[in-house]
C-alpha cells in the first residue's frame, strides 16, 4: 500500500481531501492490545445490502451462523471483511439477532480474540435499541476487555445518555476504562477531554500502549495544539508504522512550524521507507498549500486530514 498526499480545494475555499486509512485498523483493536498488554486477557446513504456475495436472498439464521463460524476461529478471521458484511446484512434483515452477539460478548467461555471481533461487528451497525443494554457493560465488575471495549464502542451513540455515562467513566478507578472514556468523548468533540489526554500521554510512565492509543486519537481528528504530542509520537519506533503513518497526516494537515519540522526529522531518520516517503510526501504537500482548518461534525477546530490511498491499496 502507498500512501500519498493530494491537494484540492472545495467550493467553498477550504482544502478538501478524503481520508481513507486501510493501514489503520479499527479503533477498537488498539483498544483491545491495550487492554491485553495491562494483564488482562456513517457513511453514505446507501442501504446495506441484503443478498449474500452470490446474489441470492439473504437467510438472517444463515447469516448469523456463518458470523458465528467466523468468530469461533480468531486465528484465521480476526480481519476477515466478511464480518461487516454479515453484520450490515443483520442490521436490515434482523437487528434484533445483534442481541446473539451480545450475548456471546458477555460469554466467560468467548475468547479475548473473539471479544474484538464482536465489538468490530457491533461497531459496524450499532442498533440504538443495544445501547440500554451496553451502558449496563460499563459497571464495575464486567469483565476488562468487555467493559472497555463497550465504552469505547458507546462514543458511536451520540445520545445524552451516553455522554453523561462517558463523563462519568473518565473519572473510573481502572485507568483502561478512563482512557476509553476519554477518547470516546475526544471523538465526539469535548476539548477538555482532548487536553487531558495531551497531558497523560505526557506524563511519565504513562504505559506506551496508552500512548499509542492516545496519539491515534488525536491523529485522526487533528486539531490546534496536538502537534507537540504528535512531534513525539511521530519519531516513537515502538509505535505501530500505520499509526505513525496517520500521525504524519496529522501533522501535514496541522502544517505548524513544530509539525514541519517534525515531519522533515521523519523524513531524514531511519524510519521504514513507506513512512519516510509519506513524511516527504506531507512537507511537500504542506509547502504547496495554504492549511486552513476544517470542522467535521463532532470536532470542534478539527482538521480534515489530507490523505488518499494510490492505486489498489
Amino acid at each position: 500500500m502507498r500512501l500519498s498526499f493530494v491537494t484540492s480545494t472545495t467550493s467553498g475555499g477550504y482544502p478538501g481531501h478524503e481520508t481513507v486509512f486501510a493501514c489503520a485498523g479499527r479503533i477498537l483493536c488498539v483498544l483491545i492490545v491495550i487492554v491485553a498488554a495491562c494483564g488482562c486477557g456513517s457513511g453514505g446513504s446507501q442501504a446495506p445490502a441484503t443478498t449474500d456475495d452470490r446474489g441470492e436472498a439473504a437467510n438472517p439464521q444463515a447469516l448469523l451462523d456463518e458470523w458465528k463460524g467466523l468468530i469461533a476461529d480468531p486465528e484465521a478471521n480476526l480481519s476477515n471483511p466478511r464480518l461487516a458484511a454479515l453484520t450490515s446484512m443483520l442490521a436490515v434483515q434482523a437487528p434484533g439477532l445483534l442481541n446473539v452477539m451480545v450475548d456471546m460478548l458477555v460469554d466467560p467461555a468467548t475468547k479475548p480474540q473473539s471479544k474484538l471481533m464482536i465489538l468490530s461487528s457491533l461497531e459496524v451497525a450499532l442498533d440504538p435499541a443495544l445501547v440500554p443494554r451496553l451502558l449496563q457493560l460499563t459497571e464495575p465488575g464486567v469483565d476488562p476487555v468487555v467493559r472497555s471495549g463497550v465504552t469505547m464502542l458507546l462514543a458511536n451513540a451520540r445520545t445524552p445518555e451516553v455522554g453523561q455515562r462517558l463523563d462519568e467513566l473518565s473519572r473510573d478507578e481502572d485507568s483502561r476504562v478512563r482512557l476509553a472514556a476519554l477518547n470516546g468523548m475526544v471523538l465526539q468533540g469535548d476539548a477538555e477531554a482532548r487536553d487531558t489526554l495531551r497531558a497523560w500521554y505526557l506524563e511519565a510512565g504513562t504505559p506506551q500502549p496508552f500512548r499509542e492509543r492516545i496519539a491515534l486519537t488525536l491523529g485522526l481528528q487533528p486539531v490546534r495544539g496536538d502537534s507537540p504530542v504528535l512531534a513525539m509520537a511521530l519519531k516513537d519506533t515502538a509505535i505501530d508504522p500505520g499509526t505513525r503513518m496517520i500521525i504524519a497526516g496529522a501533522l501535514s494537515a496541522l502544517g505548524d512550524p513544530e509539525a514541519v519540522q517534525a515531519l522533515k526529522d521523519c523524513a531524514e531518520s531511519d524510519a521504514p521507507e513507506d513512512l519516510k516517503t509519506l513524511a516527504r510526501d506531507a512537507l511537500a504537500a504542506t509547502e504547496s498549500r495554504q492549511t486552513l482548518p476544517y470542522e467535521p461534525p463532532g470536532a470542534v477546530n478539527a482538521i480534515q486530514l489530507p490523505v488518499v490511498v494510490n492505486g489498489n491499496g
